[in-house]
């Protein structure tokens, strides 16, 4: 007993580190996403609009299809992403894993009902998601929880809900939502009963000396950040070109035939002309 706690004395619980996190979650989503949508939130309402599409560009060419999407949308979604990168590596080093594991790392509904519930004020896409929640894995965080915050980020955004209430109707927000809790809860429950984990017991101290002979904080953190960068970006990076490309037929602006067809502008009328 008196080893445990003359251990426990030299190395105390360092309450600087969760509290430098959650003070960068703060003012990163402050800056990046709550102010931004509070004064769009305003201009939904009186407009009944968000503005023009992404994928309104009108581009016949899969390549410079590509380079355009790839442009407009990382120009509109860069901050976010860097905020994603750096929260996805500073939770590796900052936040005691048996904090995530008492939470998130339950097998259970559990972890994945709190999964989704800290996704809500992330209002974040899918892809400035990854990051964040890769850096959750890191850290063993259930399978289940992990997927609720990643699929939650999107489709529970309340951002989004207040967009759609204003612009078209408020029965559609509360379709979405409905819909985006049964999306996220159950995907994610059936994925954790599915994904065989090993059993992760929280442990009552952190493993101090195992911090210790990885470095100090600084030199962690760089290479949890150089690992996630590495991990995520160039397959985020290719994702966004191939999307880019393909919206030349998933959204066809220069074959617009194919709508002259269906709609009944031409000679060709029957159901089988859409297919």
């Amino acid at each position: 007993m008196a080893g445990q706690s003359s251990s426990q004395a030299a190395s105390p619980f360092q309450w600087w580190k969760p509290a430098l996190f959650f003070l960068v979650v703060i003012v990163g989503l402050w800056y990046v996403k709550w102010q931004p949508y509070y004064g769009k939130a305003f201009t939904a309402a009186e407009t009944h609009s968000i503005g023009k599409s992404i994928l309104a560009q009108a581009d016949a060419n899969p390549l410079m299809a590509a380079w355009d999407y790839a442009m407009v949308y990382f120009l509109a979604v860069w901050k976010a992403a860097v905020l994603g990168v750096l929260l996805g590596s500073l939770i590796q080093v900052l936040i005691p894993r048996d904090w995530l594991l008492r939470t998130l790392g339950q097998s259970r509904f559990q972890g994945t009902l709190l999964g989704a519930i800290f996704s809500l004020p992330g209002m974040m896409c899918t892809c400035c998601a990854a990051p964040v929640t890769a850096g959750m894995r890191k850290q063993q965080v259930s399978m289940g929880g992990a997927l609720a915050f990643w699929m939650g980020n999107p489709l529970l955004n309340p951002a989004t809900l207040v967009f759609m209430g204003f612009v078209l109707g408020w029965q559609f927000a509360l379709v979405r939502l409905v819909a985006g809790l049964a999306t996220v809860l159950t995907v994610a429950t059936l994925v954790q009963k599915w994904v065989k984990e090993a059993a992760t017991q929280p442990v009552a101290v952190p493993d101090v000396q195992a911090e210790a002979s990885q470095g100090g904080f600084f030199s962690r953190w760089l290479r949890a950040l150089w690992t996630l960068f590495w991990n995520t970006i160039p397959v985020y990076i290719l994702a966004v070109l191939v999307l880019g490309a393909a919206r030349v037929w998933l959204f066809p602006h220069a074959m617009a035939w194919w709508i002259i067809r269906c709609s009944g502008l031409s000679r060709w009328r029957s159901p089988a002309a859409c297919l």
